[in-house]
């Protein structure tokens, strides 16, 4: 993983990476909410992912999911994390 993340970095041009770094940082200061249907459905999927293969993810990383929820929406036009706008 290492590896890849470093061969993906040396192929990113500095001016992207510095754009994707405001955008991350632009991110933590937007106002989100997260419904609880997309809480459970977070809890549903890590808990299948346990299921399947413990190893696969820590257990620590239920947390991360949500996070990666609230990158992967768009903020700017929807404030509320929901199904159908992920």
């Amino acid at each position: 993983m290492e590896e890849y993340m470093n061969s993906l970095l040396s192929a990113v041009l500095p001016s992207v990476l510095n754009k994707f770094r405001i955008y991350l940082t632009l991110l933590r200061f937007l106002d989100y909410s997260i419904s609880g249907e997309i809480t459970k459905a977070v809890e549903d999927d890590f808990v299948e992912m346990r299921k399947n293969d413990p190893q696969s993810i820590p257990a620590d990383c239920l947390h991360q999911l949500p996070i990666v929820a609230r990158f992967l929406q768009k903020p700017r036009t929807f404030p509320e994390i929901k199904p159908g706008n992920i």
